[in-house]
């Protein structure tokens, strides 16, 4: 109980963060570069929604590689949690089939935040397909929610599978310790993933 009590604050509290702190500025960001492709994102406030206007697009060289050209991009709302992004990077498939490349976007670790999202997606060669949030959440001195993803290449790993993980930490001990881990598995089909009972 105590650990859904904890996973159940974070979107309690982001909810209050963007209604109490709805960004006015806009934010970009480029990632590094991976097989001469780059990725690049754009935050911004909406107007007409108390939510955030994110765009991810995805670009590569041109034949003369003299200039680049977008290939792929996506456009939605989201919560103004976005606006505590900060960290764009371009990684390898991760064992992935039908996958030339992951997206991720998230917080940078050496920023301190006591709440933050993080999300990943997959680039197929012809789209690009959302494949998982996470969220971290803590109090102080007491508990820490967080979720992380392992991908086929990861340690504990498995062929074509995605593994979201659930872990609760108990931060009133020395050094903290683990109470609960819960592991859900997705199956990916190569351009999507589906939950795997």
């Amino acid at each position: 109980m105590k650990k859904l009590f904890l996973l159940a604050m974070i979107p309690f509290a982001l909810a209050v963060q963007a209604k109490d702190a709805t960004p006015t500025k806009i934010r970009t960001g480029v990632s590094n570069e991976y097989q001469n492709m780059q990725a690049r994102y754009r935050i911004a406030p909406s107007t007409t929604k108390d939510t955030s206007i994110v765009t991810i697009t995805l670009s590569a060289p041109t034949k003369g590689r003299t200039a680049r050209k977008d290939i792929a991009k996506v456009k939605y709302y989201e919560g103004d949690e976005y606006m505590k992004i900060n960290t764009l990077k371009l990684l390898p498939n991760k064992g992935l089939s039908g996958t030339k490349a992951i997206i991720y976007m998230g917080h940078d670790p050496d920023v301190p935040e006591l709440s933050f999202d993080e999300y990943y997606w997959a680039w197929t060669g012809k789209k690009l397909t959302a494949i998982s949030r996470t969220s971290s959440s803590s109090l102080p001195g007491e508990r820490k929610g967080m979720q992380r993803l392992i991908f086929p290449t990861d340690p504990g790993g498995k062929p074509n599978m995605i593994i979201k993980q659930d872990i609760d930490i108990d931060l009133t001990q020395s050094p903290p310790k683990e109470i609960s881990r819960k592991s859900v598995q997705h199956r990916w089909r190569g351009h999507s993933i589906d939950k795997q009972k």
